[in-house]
């Protein structure tokens, strides 16, 4: 991922933002931290450790300014893929990730016991999806056996007063999951407050609690992730058209506003051609 440079100084790799998927990121070069959940609570990490971010957990993250060479590997994956009808502890584990009724600790240092083994079992799921290698006895390998040292290495844990229905995650879900069928249309604020049975300015004052921006910046934020790996196959009109922009220019404008370059050399940087 391109790197942004804020106000701070800071190379940030990932705007605040959240979504279902579950999501693991080794960080291969370079030091940092990263921001969950709506507090200011920051979680540094080191070259080599892995981050694991929980379905709809508000994430976002920075390198180090005095460290010009950083770089990261991300997977994410829904976790419904632990749901296989013979392994009925990876089934409770989807589902219970899925309700918040447990969830993984953030951090995996580099220095900690079977890190070497968590990292083998991470670039097994990586490799197999990334590397047009297919390979789904290789990524399902990985997958078991990643979460297997999570759960023996003692960090998946209940989540306190996990039993009470959270409206606050209802919310969320309600929200990511229009985005996810609809973000490819043209949408306006009203139009999904009225399929979530809010009135427009009650809407928005939720979805800014929830969310910290307004719903337009986010649905933006949304559809340039989805367009970053269509990138890869696609022109930038059929992105733009795929992702749901109103044009090309639009889209040009709105990419290099959020990544800080053009689709252009984004595709470039990316595939190093």
């Amino acid at each position: 991922k391109y790197l942004i440079k804020d106000t701070f100084g800071h190379l940030t790799f990932a705007s605040p933002h959240n979504h279902a998927e579950f999501e693991i990121i080794l960080f291969t070069k370079g030091s940092g931290k990263v921001t969950i959940g709506f507090t200011d609570k920051e979680l540094a990490f080191e070259e080599g450790d892995l981050i694991l971010i929980n379905p709809f957990e508000f994430h976002g993250g920075y390198y180090d300014a005095d460290h010009p060479e950083c770089s990261h590997q991300c997977l994410d994956f829904s976790v419904s893929v632990l749901e296989h009808p013979l392994t009925t502890m990876a089934k409770n584990l989807a589902n219970s990730l899925l309700n918040q009724s447990i969830r993984c600790e953030h951090l995996f240092s580099h220095k900690e016991e079977r890190y070497e083994e968590l990292k083998q079992a991470f670039f097994d799921m990586y490799h197999a999806v990334s590397d047009d290698a297919e390979d789904d006895l290789l990524f399902f390998g990985g997958l078991f056996r990643f979460f297997s040292i999570v759960n023996s290495c003692g960090k998946i844990h209940t989540t306190p007063n996990s039993s009470v229905k959270d409206p606050n995650l209802d919310f969320i879900k309600q929200v990511l999951n229009y985005m996810e069928q609809h973000y490819t249309e043209t949408i306006y604020t009203r139009d999904i407050a009225k399929e979530l049975a809010y009135n427009k300015e009650h809407f928005c004052r939720l979805f800014k609690s929830h969310f910290a921006t307004s719903f337009t910046t986010y649905l933006t934020q949304f559809r340039i992730e989805k367009a970053k790996s269509l990138l890869l196959q696609e022109s930038s009109t059929k992105v733009a058209e795929l992702c749901g922009f109103s044009s090309q220019s639009n889209f040009a404008k709105s990419f290099r506003a959020h990544v800080g370059i053009t689709p252009a050399k984004y595709r470039k940087f990316v595939t190093g051609d």
